[in-house]
């Protein structure tokens, strides 16, 4: 979503190769992941910043242990953003970057639409929907595949 290039040329040839040299359509899941949704303002950003299902059960919970790097980071992401508005834990920290997207979520969606893939935007960086991804892919394993 950040390089317009890769979504007009490269994206529609990987899915032209894969369509020419692929198995048949039934037997896939196409999904184009918009990535480096980090790099973008004004995410659509509905899920979890983590995407991680959570595992946590009381015997994992002591009040005595700091808190590790990565819940340090999530602390800090949670904190007042610079407007002094409490941000959401959904919300990445774009105030102070510039946007960087090229290609807008529409376009994408309707590109996805055409071709009957599944569209995400998502921040590898951030490990933002990144399990919805893959989760989103399972669900739609053809019945063949099993």
């Amino acid at each position: 979503i950040t390089n317009r290039n890769t979504f007009l040329h490269s994206l529609k040839n990987w899915v032209q190769e894969l369509r020419d040299n692929g198995p048949p359509e039934e037997q896939i899941v196409l999904v184009i992941c918009g990535n480096k949704a980090d790099l973008c303002k004004n995410q659509d950003q509905d899920q979890d910043q983590n995407n991680l299902p959570d595992t946590t059960t009381n015997a994992d919970i002591d009040t005595e242990k700091q808190p590790t790097e990565q819940q340090a980071k999530q602390e800090e992401n949670n904190e007042n953003d610079t407007d002094g508005k409490k941000k959401t834990q959904n919300q990445h920290s774009t105030s102070l970057l510039p946007d960087l997207r090229q290609v807008s979520q529409e376009e994408a969606q309707r590109y996805a639409d055409q071709i009957g893939a599944y569209y995400i935007e998502t921040s590898a960086k951030d490990n933002w929907n990144v399990y919805t991804l893959f989760e989103q892919i399972a669900v739609r394993l053809p019945a063949s595949f099993f």
